[in-house]
């Protein structure tokens, strides 16, 4: 049966998508969609441009089956799209997902359904809980953490093979700490990173204080799974950013660094009262630890915070088991946007009500650099 199609228009969906779907058999390829009104008429490629509102109607007047978006559409955006094809009468079940695969080899079997296209945006996990430099309000608790505390490899791997069977696409994953270039093994969770997920721009967080001793092994791990190192330009590497990025770039790794970090803000707030942020803001950055999904960052590592300072906060809301046998993807994303009881003391959740705190070591620990007692 020959399906008649229209292309999103975006990315590489203007060009090696369409050439793609060219040669696949039983598609007939009917023109693009396009938000920009200038193009609205115009001719691409030898396909006509299309607004989302005629192609709407093209669809009710049965003269095209489905409409094809790419996966390289950011998950947000993507369900924004997808609202609006639906809002317009589009069946959800007619809007097609070009796969990462399809990029690779263009055929129908790597075209799947929007509703079965399972990804996250975003996951991140740790390969030491530990750091070198302890940055004074440190949302992973880092300086909090007694001695070394490394990731062990086969949990991680074991982690990584069963998110895998839950969500087969992470958009980004990125590998942090602690400070993650502490483990001598990096190399080997980049590359079991890149195996499980090898359509996933993998990333290595760091303070970059150690990116000029890199052993061979990790320098070959970043190159042969074209990983990036993203380092967090915290005051006392600013004087040596030319010289790192120098360096780095001349081993032919990707390199970047944010802005200046001159403030940390306060975790925590005693007085709470911030149920109302967490329910106008869904958190996006879940942490893979210890066979748990957590939903962010200050709840996958408050056992430090809750173990140094003899606190009780709740660090078992918000951790989602990966092996529950009945654990689905839409139960993961469900899960993933819960309220929770630290919420109502996180201070992240409301630019309003967000605290900082000048940049520096945590040397003397104290709750109050990450409680904001006020």
């Amino acid at each position: 049966m020959m399906e008649r199609i229209v292309i999103k228009r975006y990315g590489r969906g203007k060009s090696e998508l369409a050439e793609g779907l060219q040669g696949v058999k039983d598609i007939e390829i009917c023109g693009f969609t396009d938000k920009d009104t200038k193009l609205w008429g115009s001719v691409e490629k030898g396909y006509p441009v299309f607004s989302i509102f005629q192609t709407a109607d093209l669809y009710r007047e049965n003269k095209i089956d489905k409409v094809i978006l790419t996966c390289e559409i950011d998950a947000p955006l993507m369900q924004r799209m997808v609202k609006e094809a639906v809002c317009l009468g589009i069946k959800k079940s007619d809007i097609w997902i070009a796969k990462p695969e399809f990029y690779v080899e263009p055929a129908k079997k790597n075209i799947c359904a929007y509703e079965d296209y399972k990804r996250l945006p975003y996951m991140e996990y740790h390969t030491a809980d530990h750091c070198n430099l302890n940055c004074k309000g440190c949302v992973h608790f880092a300086p909090l953490v007694q001695g070394e505390k490394f990731a062990d490899y086969e949990t991680v791997k074991r982690d990584l093979a069963q998110m895998k069977k839950i969500v087969p696409y992470i958009d980004k994953i990125h590998i942090l700490g602690g400070e993650p270039f502490l483990n001598k093994e990096l190399g080997r969770y980049i590359d079991v990173t890149r195996e499980m997920y090898p359509f996933s721009d993998i990333g290595v967080a760091t303070n970059g204080l150690l990116l000029m001793k890199m052993e061979p092994d990790v320098i070959e791990a970043f190159r042969r799974n074209h990983a990036r190192i993203l380092v967090s330009s915290y005051p006392p590497i600013l004087n040596r950013i030319n010289e790192i990025a120098a360096y780095v770039k001349g081993l032919g790794i990707d390199i970047s660094f944010s802005e200046p970090i001159y403030e940390f803000a306060y975790t925590f707030d005693k007085k709470g009262g911030h149920m109302g942020g967490a329910r106008r803001i869904n958190c996006s950055c879940p942490n893979l630890y210890e066979g748990r999904l957590a939903v962010c960052p200050p709840i996958a590592y408050m056992k430090y915070y809750n173990e140094y300072f003899g606190q009780n906060m709740d660090d078992q809301d918000g951790l989602i088991d990966i092996y529950d046998e009945n654990l689905t993807y839409d139960k993961l994303l469900e899960e993933l946007h819960k309220v929770r009881k630290a919420c109502d003391q996180c201070l992240f959740l409301s630019e309003e009500d967000s605290i900082s705190m000048d940049w520096s070591q945590s040397k003397q620990k104290d709750m109050g650099d990450y409680m904001w007692m006020g």
